[in-house]
């Protein structure tokens, strides 16, 4: 396990296994290991930090398909997540907060209302919190940053997350601007402070964009955590999805799963109790 003041990512036993997905970018071979699920892993490893605060980011590129969910459902159901934030959910009024539905869990989400059914957010919030939305992005009939941005309260600590979606042709100078603003009214109100999602950025390599991004986050005292690639395909890999954090010394470890695009992060400060 890696310091909280040397960060590093972490790879647990299963975190580099093949497993296929229809959650992933691209298909992958099944290696089994010990002939447990990936949830069921997941379950067995996270239940040694019960008291720590536990937060997944997942792509799904949809939610819509029953059978989508339902391995949504075999990854997170009981594995003692405190909050799962989704983007890419394609969701629309149509689809109810009781269709998706996980026990033990509240919804909340931002559906884009506009344009191609695509996009969206959904937040999985552990029962025993409280919340409330501070801001959420505007309807838009181009494409734009969607988001949304919320207090979290458990017992008497409260702490401010914001999930993004920044879709790849709204991605441009400026185009992150609007949340921006909203992002740092608040921020300086909490002393808790998560930002995660998917900027279709690549980090990982010099450009204006990501330069602006990374500039964004210094502005602001956020501090991005590090993590694999979390975006594959044949002879490219990538850093799409992100996770910043206003105290970097809080966290304990990342956990990435790249075939699921999905990362984790540990938070020992925050109480929960």
């Amino acid at each position: 396990m890696s310091s909280p003041h040397n960060l590093d990512t972490y790879y647990p036993p299963f975190a580099n296994c093949s497993l296929s997905s229809s959650l992933s970018s691209e298909s992958v071979d099944v290696d089994v290991m010990s002939g447990l699920s990936t949830g069921a892993i997941l379950k067995q490893y996270l239940s040694t930090f019960p008291s720590e605060l536990k937060i997944a980011h997942f792509n799904a590129r949809s939610m819509r398909s029953d059978d989508k969910f339902s391995e949504l459902l075999d990854i997170v159901s009981g594995v003692g997540l405190d909050i799962i934030c989704i983007t890419e959910s394609w969701l629309n009024d149509s689809i109810s907060d009781s269709d998706i539905s996980i026990l033990g869990y509240r919804v909340i989400r931002k559906d884009r209302v506009h344009g191609v059914g695509h996009g969206g957010i959904v937040i999985y919030l552990n029962n025993s919190f409280s919340y409330k939305v501070l801001a959420s992005s505007s309807p838009s009939q181009t494409p734009s940053v969607e988001y949304l941005i919320v207090e979290i309260v458990s017992a008497s600590s409260k702490l401010l997350l914001a999930a993004v979606y920044h879709p790849p042709r709204a991605v441009r100078a400026g185009s992150l601007d609007q949340f921006e603003e909203e992002l740092e009214f608040f921020l300086t109100n909490y002393q808790y402070r998560f930002v995660l999602g998917d900027f279709n950025i690549d980090l990982s390599i010099a450009s204006p964009l990501s330069a602006q991004l990374r500039n964004l986050f210094i502005s602001l005292n956020l501090h991005i955590l590090p993590t694999d690639t979390t975006f594959h395909r044949l002879n490219y890999d990538s850093t799409l999805d992100l996770m910043a954090v206003g105290d970097e010394s809080s966290v304990l470890f990342t956990i990435a799963i790249f075939t699921y695009r999905v990362v984790f992060f540990f938070d020992q400060l925050f109480s929960k109790s």
